[in-house]
Protein backbone atom coordinates (compact mmCIF):
# COMPACT_ATOMS: atom_id res chain seq x y z
CA UNK A 1 0.00 0.00 0.00
CA UNK A 2 2.86 2.39 0.67
CA UNK A 3 3.96 2.04 -2.96
CA UNK A 4 0.52 3.11 -4.13
CA UNK A 5 0.61 6.15 -1.86
CA UNK A 6 4.04 7.01 -3.25
CA UNK A 7 2.72 6.74 -6.82
CA UNK A 8 -0.27 8.95 -6.02
CA UNK A 9 1.99 11.51 -4.31
CA UNK A 10 4.39 11.60 -7.26
CA UNK A 11 1.51 12.07 -9.69
CA UNK A 12 0.01 14.84 -7.55
CA UNK A 13 3.31 16.73 -7.25
CA UNK A 14 3.99 16.31 -10.98
CA UNK A 15 0.53 17.72 -11.77
CA UNK A 16 0.58 20.61 -9.28
CA UNK A 17 4.26 21.62 -9.43
CA UNK A 18 5.84 20.23 -12.61
CA UNK A 19 8.92 22.47 -12.30
CA UNK A 20 9.65 21.15 -8.82
CA UNK A 21 9.17 17.56 -9.96
CA UNK A 22 11.50 18.11 -12.93
CA UNK A 23 14.21 19.60 -10.68
CA UNK A 24 14.05 16.91 -7.97
CA UNK A 25 16.07 13.72 -8.40
CA UNK A 26 13.52 11.55 -6.56
CA UNK A 27 10.64 12.59 -8.80
CA UNK A 28 12.78 12.31 -11.95
CA UNK A 29 13.84 8.76 -11.13
CA UNK A 30 10.31 7.72 -10.24
CA UNK A 31 8.71 9.20 -13.36
CA UNK A 32 11.46 7.72 -15.56
CA UNK A 33 10.81 4.27 -14.08
CA UNK A 34 7.04 4.62 -14.59
CA UNK A 35 6.63 5.72 -18.18
CA UNK A 36 3.47 7.67 -18.86
CA UNK A 37 1.81 8.01 -15.47
CA UNK A 38 2.72 6.87 -11.98
CA UNK A 39 -0.94 6.02 -11.49
CA UNK A 40 -0.56 3.12 -13.95
CA UNK A 41 1.43 1.20 -11.35
CA UNK A 42 -0.07 -2.17 -10.46
CA UNK A 43 0.05 -1.17 -6.79
CA UNK A 44 -2.44 1.65 -7.40
CA UNK A 45 -4.82 -0.72 -9.17
CA UNK A 46 -4.42 -3.26 -6.37
CA UNK A 47 -5.28 -0.77 -3.62
CA UNK A 48 -8.26 0.62 -5.56
CA UNK A 49 -9.48 -2.94 -6.21
CA UNK A 50 -9.18 -3.90 -2.55
CA UNK A 51 -11.15 -0.82 -1.48
CA UNK A 52 -13.88 -1.36 -4.07
CA UNK A 53 -14.03 -5.11 -3.32
CA UNK A 54 -14.32 -4.50 0.42
CA UNK A 55 -17.11 -1.98 -0.13
CA UNK A 56 -19.05 -4.34 -2.41
CA UNK A 57 -18.54 -7.26 -0.02
CA UNK A 58 -19.88 -5.24 2.90
CA UNK A 59 -22.80 -4.02 0.81
CA UNK A 60 -23.76 -7.50 -0.44
CA UNK A 61 -23.45 -9.13 2.98
CA UNK A 62 -25.41 -6.32 4.65
CA UNK A 63 -22.49 -5.57 6.97
CA UNK A 64 -21.75 -2.10 5.67
CA UNK A 65 -21.81 0.39 8.52
CA UNK A 66 -19.69 3.39 9.27
CA UNK A 67 -18.63 3.22 12.90
CA UNK A 68 -15.56 4.31 14.78
CA UNK A 69 -14.54 2.01 17.59
CA UNK A 70 -12.73 3.51 20.56
CA UNK A 71 -12.46 3.08 24.29
CA UNK A 72 -14.85 4.79 26.69
CA UNK A 73 -12.29 7.42 27.73
CA UNK A 74 -11.06 8.26 24.23
CA UNK A 75 -12.93 10.72 22.06
CA UNK A 76 -13.43 10.10 18.34
CA UNK A 77 -11.11 12.95 17.31
CA UNK A 78 -8.27 11.61 19.45
CA UNK A 79 -8.78 8.11 18.00
CA UNK A 80 -8.69 9.40 14.42
CA UNK A 81 -5.64 11.58 15.10
CA UNK A 82 -3.78 8.68 16.73
CA UNK A 83 -4.60 6.28 13.90
CA UNK A 84 -3.58 8.78 11.21
CA UNK A 85 -0.36 9.71 13.00
CA UNK A 86 0.59 6.08 13.60
CA UNK A 87 -0.15 5.14 10.00
CA UNK A 88 1.87 8.04 8.61
CA UNK A 89 4.84 7.27 10.85
CA UNK A 90 4.70 3.57 9.98
CA UNK A 91 4.55 4.32 6.25
CA UNK A 92 7.37 6.85 6.51
CA UNK A 93 9.51 4.38 8.43
CA UNK A 94 8.88 1.69 5.83
CA UNK A 95 9.91 4.01 3.01
CA UNK A 96 12.92 5.28 4.95
CA UNK A 97 14.15 1.72 5.46
CA UNK A 98 13.36 0.84 1.82
CA UNK A 99 10.99 -1.78 3.15
CA UNK A 100 7.37 -2.69 3.03
CA UNK A 101 4.66 -2.22 5.64
CA UNK A 102 3.30 -5.72 4.90
CA UNK A 103 6.74 -7.23 5.39
CA UNK A 104 7.10 -5.43 8.70
CA UNK A 105 3.78 -6.82 9.89
CA UNK A 106 4.61 -10.35 8.73
CA UNK A 107 8.04 -10.31 10.35
CA UNK A 108 6.61 -9.52 13.77
CA UNK A 109 7.53 -5.85 14.02
CA UNK A 110 4.30 -5.19 15.90
CA UNK A 111 5.38 -7.57 18.67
Amino acid sequence: ASGAIKSITVEAVTSVAPEHAADTKFFQEYTDAHAGSALKSWLVFEVVGVLIGAFISGLVSDRLNFTLEHGPKIKSGVRIFGAMTGGLLFGFGAQLGRGCTSGAALSGMAV
